[in-house]
């Protein structure tokens, strides 16, 4: 494990989604198929904790997205008894440490997509009649109101 990251495990429901991870310039800075675990910097500069974007792509699913952002270490502040102020202005700072990403473990659901609801019978589509395509016109199915 590199001193300034921490281990995130990552995994969709349903698994094999491609996932690619943005840092807060919107560069991609990684990507994987879930399950899987990968290492993210907990800084992005002197005093700047890092903050990520994932996006979770399955077909036949709507895309998804999760954030990771960086947090005050609860031990940062201890070290004003145990480090002293050099550790406390320098040296955490300067390598991450002061910083913890969360979560930790991200376990996203993925949604079907509308269309392969539609596919599987477990969804309807309401068209105005003047807006139709040929096509949809001769697929279209009365619906019988009871008033």
């Amino acid at each position: 494990l590199n001193a300034g990251a921490d281990k995130i495990s990552i995994n969709s429901s349903p698994e094999g989604a491609k996932v690619t991870v943005f840092d807060q310039k919107d560069a991609a800075v990684t990507n994987g198929v879930t399950p899987f675990v990968t290492e993210l910097k907990r800084s992005r500069g002197y005093f700047k904790g890092a903050n990520y974007r994932l996006v979770f792509e399955l077909a036949g699913h709507q895309k998804a997205e999760a954030k990771i952002t960086a947090k005050v270490n609860g031990w940062y502040i201890g070290n004003i008894f145990f480090g002293g102020i050099l550790g406390m202005l320098i040296v955490d700072p300067a390598t991450g440490a002061m910083w913890s990403l969360h979560p930790k473990m991200i376990e996203q659901r993925l949604d079907k997509e509308q269309s392969a609801m539609l596919r599987e019978g477990r969804a309807f589509f309401v068209v105005l009649k003047d807006q139709a395509t040929p096509n949809e016109l001769r697929a279209m199915q009365p619906i019988l109101l009871n008033r």
